[in-house]
């Protein structure tokens, strides 16, 4: 019925289910629940109808079956979906960063290494600061108060979905940083990012046959685009490591001993059937993001892209220093900008995303709110 839309790479076939459950197995009494689960189709039936793969939406409590009034309950659902339907998008950041560069840049001018012909002209909004916020959700209603479709506007003209309840306190509008990030787990997704990719692992990577499909439309990249002949296999990239290679890496982290108390037993972590780490904690990922990562791939990466990954890692070091330069941090702000247009050079569309992003805003918070 819509074969344009059907054609689309891209798209999320959803699939809507429910049934009823007695709670705390008491299948005697009246009282049931309802859960209204979603799960993507896309995925194999193996895959869609585990429990990985399917999302618990709402729970409707009642004594009985809610027949009819089902519909009161899904309308917030019914309302989300049309939004999707009708403005729905692949939510991308690439090539969002030439925004943040210097106005007289030469990446804002390059029409191959990013969107095919495309000057970028935007300059980044300015940061919200006092009272600006509040002015943006003054007329949204608290969560308390929070009726069950979204505010008027949401999605097309903003993403605001309710008044937090932090605005009550006098001196929230005098803090520099009402919502700080949180460092830490901003380093172990980006290093989950950038090992799954490079050491090409299966289920884990972001870059997949789908990725690439539109690349010769929009993107001047022709080392990423499939193969006409074989339009069903991956094209070999330079920001990927043979078998050997990996093995080789692995190696080398079960061969690593750090004094006691730095990091965890990290050759614990390493699967040497998979080729892959597993089980690693939060510190674990904090040292290898800012100590190892550089050194674990010198040998086995091209320059520029080693370089690249070396310069994130050096980036968060000083963000995490445990002294505060002020000139330096303003130096630092003015350099993450390139050094993600860099990475967008090497990578594909789907690997930068929320995420790796967030990393623009971690140097103005540790020069305004002190080192992590």
């Amino acid at each position: 019925m819509y074969p344009d839309y059907a054609k689309k790479p891209r798209n999320v076939r959803l699939g809507l289910c429910t049934n009823d459950f007695a709670p705390h197995g008491q299948y005697g009494r009246t009282y049931s629940c309802w859960p209204i689960i979603i799960t993507p189709y896309n995925l194999p039936p193996s895959m869609c109808m585990s429990s990985k793969y399917m999302f618990l939406t709402m729970v409707i409590p009642g004594l009985s079956n809610p027949k009819h009034l089902i519909d009161v309950y899904l309308e917030p659902l019914i309302e989300e979906l049309l939004q999707l339907w009708h403005h729905g998008r692949k939510a991308c950041y690439f090539d969002w960063h030439r925004q943040f560069l210097p106005e007289h840049h030469p990446y804002r001018r390059n029409k191959k290494a990013f969107t095919k012909n495309r000057i970028e002209n935007k300059v980044a909004r300015p940061r919200l600061t006092g009272n600006q916020p509040l002015d943006r959700v003054a007329n949204i209603s608290l969560a308390v108060e929070m009726p069950l479709s979204l505010p008027d506007g949401y999605s097309s003209d903003h993403k605001w979905t309710k008044k937090t309840i932090f605005w009550d306190l006098s001196y929230w509008s005098t803090l520099l940083i009402q919502h700080n990030l949180d460092v830490m787990h901003i380093e172990k997704n980006v290093f989950d990012s950038i090992f799954n990719t490079i050491m090409d692992i299966k289920g884990k990577i972001k870059d997949n046959m789908n990725a690439h499909r539109n690349l010769k439309i929009i993107w001047n990249r022709p080392e990423l685009e499939l193969d006409e002949r074989r339009p069903n296999i991956m094209p070999k990239v330079v920001y990927t490591l043979v078998k050997e290679q990996k093995r080789r890496v692995c190696e080398w982290i079960r061969g690593l001993k750090f004094p006691d108390g730095y990091a965890s037993n990290l050759p614990r972590c390493v699967d040497m059937t998979e080729l892959r780490m597993h089980g690693m904690k939060s510190h674990d990922w904090h040292v290898f993001m800012q100590k190892l990562i550089q050194i674990a791939f010198r040998e086995m990466l091209p320059e520029h892209v080693w370089s690249a990954l070396t310069k994130v890692s050096l980036l968060l070091q000083r963000i995490c220093s445990t002294t505060v330069d002020v000139h330096k941090f303003h130096e630092l702000e003015n350099s993450v900008s390139i050094i993600m247009c860099n990475l967008e050079k090497i990578f594909p569309p789907a690997f930068i995303d929320s995420i790796e992003h967030l990393i623009v805003h971690l140097s103005y918070e540790a020069r305004v709110g002190g080192p992590v």
